[in-house]
């Protein structure tokens, strides 16, 4: 599913929830998680990181049995400690939850890893990219991956028209030229 950055696609995802549920990420994490949350009325459980940064696992999992989350969100890497959950926590926390499990790879440019591969694998599990971080904010161009059953509910409330014929040619050049902006990411990295 395209979205107009993965902010829309953020909200998207929320929009699809009933009223009344529970959203859940670590603290810090990306602002807009809980933002949206609270716009659209929907309950927020920030669960604090350890000290080192790392998913407090056992404080999640408590908390995903204490509030059941309808959508929980892991940036992978976090925004803003920039370090990589552990993938067995992710894997753990994928196990305990009835919920969604959305992966936020919007930083996946500077880290070699991802769960995209892994998209099959679970039928709650979306992974959320954007192409910001590819040096090509201005598109405006955030894309999720999951299961059809996941993909197509999310399309019924998407509005028409939401990624602009512009977006799509130049998002389209760029893929063609990955390894272009790929090498400019790991630049940045070295440097």
């Amino acid at each position: 599913v395209l979205g107009n950055g993965s902010d829309e696609l953020i909200q998207l995802i929320l929009m699809a929830m009933n009223d009344g549920v529970n959203i859940m990420a670590p603290t810090p994490g990306f602002v807009m998680y809980q933002h949206i949350a609270n716009s659209l009325g929907l309950s927020f459980s920030g669960i604090p990181l350890n000290e080192d940064f790392s998913l407090n696992v056992s404080a999640m999992i408590s908390a995903i049995k204490l509030d059941d989350p309808a959508v929980i969100f892991l940036a992978y890497p976090n925004n803003p400690t920039a370090n990589l959950f552990d993938d067995d926590d992710l894997l753990a926390i994928l196990e305990a939850t009835n919920g969604l499990v959305v992966i936020d790879e919007a930083y996946q440019p500077f880290a070699n890893k991802t769960f995209l591969n892994r998209a099959p694998d679970f039928e709650k599990l979306l992974v959320m990219r954007t192409v910001s971080k590819l040096g090509l904010a201005g598109l405006r161009l955030g894309f999720v991956v999951g299961h059809k059953s996941l993909t197509d509910q999310l399309e019924k409330i998407r509005l028409p028209y939401n990624i602009n014929v512009f977006t799509q040619l130049t998002a389209a050049f760029a893929f063609k030229h990955i390894d272009v902006l790929n090498a400019q990411a790991a630049v940045i990295c070295e440097q």
